[in-house]
């Protein structure tokens, strides 16, 4: 079994983060392409489901929360639409000291290398509109 680990330093503060991971519009407009129109729903709480689909893809990914620390930590499931495996997702965050904000994603366990290998590229994508979205909105804080 596999696990990915990406690291990101944002200039944001933790709490515009976040909102961008808890927010449904928020983080439908960042994790995937614009072109995918993606929609979301998310109950962040312990339990709570999440959800984010693209019908123009024909796509889709769900999972349910097993750890929400406000501002700090969510931890949830992931499984896509078409596929019977389901891994874990934990996303971290912490203050750095210029006020902005260090992120940690984590997710495994797969169930090959190349599983892991599409989803990190997935996730390289995603992170790098979610830095660039956070940048704009902030003015690098």
């Amino acid at each position: 079994m596999t696990q990915l680990i990406l690291r990101r330093i944002l200039e944001a503060p933790r709490a515009a983060v976040w909102r961008e991971w808890t927010d449904p519009a928020e983080l439908s407009s960042w994790f995937w392409p614009t072109e995918y129109h993606a929609f979301c729903s998310i109950t962040a709480e312990p339990g709570g489901h999440w959800r984010l689909a693209s019908k123009p893809m024909d796509m889709g990914a769900e999972g349910e929360f097993i750890i929400v620390e406000h501002e700090r930590r969510l931890v949830f499931t992931w499984k896509w639409d078409r596929d019977r495996h389901q891994t874990v997702t934990t996303v971290s965050l912490t203050d750095e000291p210029d006020g902005g904000t260090a992120m940690l994603v984590a997710q495994g366990d797969f169930t090959s290398d190349a599983e892991m290998e599409q989803q990190e590229k997935v996730w390289r994508q995603s992170l790098e509109r979610l830095n660039a979205r956070l940048s704009i909105r902030t003015g690098g804080h």
